[in-house]
């Protein structure tokens, strides 16, 4: 077998270049590996790379062992901005498909949570506008923007969200389902107010789910 000759290097693989010119300095740690066929594992440094979707489950994680309602709602807040983008963009492998949903997942329950419990009607709408970024074809979602339209008195915020949903729901050629079409039947027909606007809580997010 050939020696390299003096002063040249191997060429770094593809994604080990990719980590490298992002940091602008080695990325990845390597671990030694035990036992009588040694193999070395590579772990990424955190003193060189800040990476989201560690930030996100400390932030989850803290959140749901806080007592403080105030406490976990900012740390829920800060974890709701983290997102960066896609996970891992780019990148095809077959592995990702998984860890992609479960991220989006923290995240659209993350802004569904915090807008059911958001007291500020302008705030609560651009959280869910964001769960629906995540998420666009989720009616169950989409049912919350009119319905909170309804719950704070706002009419002409009622029937453009109305409008919205119904356009959306053609443009992906998706048939309105019939709770759906009562909701908003009886949304548009019934007087404004916290009753005719009421929708089920989502669930406190958290890490394991």
């Amino acid at each position: 077998m050939r020696s390299r000759p003096a002063g040249l290097r191997r060429p770094r693989p593809p994604r080990r270049r990719v980590l490298y010119d992002a940091a602008g300095r080695p990325a990845l740690i390597q671990d030694p590996g035990g036992g009588p066929r040694p193999r070395r594992t590579h772990r990424l440094d955190p003193a060189a790379v800040q990476v989201d979707v560690w930030r996100l489950q400390g932030l989850l994680d803290a959140a749901a062992t806080a007592d403080n309602p105030g406490y976990r709602r900012m740390l829920l807040t800060a974890a709701a901005a983290v997102s960066g983008g896609e996970l891992a963009a780019g990148w095809t492998h077959a592995w990702l498909v998984e860890a992609r949903e479960r991220v989006a997942r923290h995240l659209l329950d993350i802004a569904a949570h915090l807008a059911d419990t958001e007291p500020d009607h302008p705030a609560a709408l651009q959280l869910l506008h964001q769960a629906l970024r995540l998420a666009p074809i989720n009616e169950h979602l989409h049912r919350r923007v009119p319905q909170r339209h309804s719950a704070a008195g706002d009419r002409e915020g009622l029937h453009r969200a109305a409008a919205t949903l119904t356009d959306h729901l053609t443009a992906y050629k998706v048939q309105a389902h019939p709770d759906t079409v009562a909701l908003l039947d009886t949304l548009l027909t019934g007087p404004p107010g916290p009753a005719a606007g009421a929708a089920s809580r989502h669930p406190t997010p958290s890490a394991g789910s």
